[in-house]
């Protein structure tokens, strides 16, 4: 941050500083965007994985209905 500070302090011109905005605005925006897209990435994946937890413990607690159904 201290070197972005720098850059604006020895911006020469009105056109400079604008500049050095809007590439700033432009990273701010980029690392939004990767944070949004990181977020739903990993949502995906907990949803995957729960989604297989569940068919996992319900094919479970079916194989064990089944095998005490076998013994009775």
């Amino acid at each position: 941050m201290s070197d972005v500070l720098n850059i604006a302090v020895q911006c020469n011109s009105p056109e400079q500083l604008i500049a050095l905005i809007a590439i700033m605005i432009f990273v701010f925006a980029l690392t939004v965007v990767i944070l949004k897209g990181i977020i739903r990435f990993t949502g995906m994946v907990l949803s995957t994985i729960l989604h297989y937890h569940n068919a996992t413990v319900k094919i479970s607690g079916a194989s064990v209905n089944a095998e005490l159904e076998l013994h009775n």
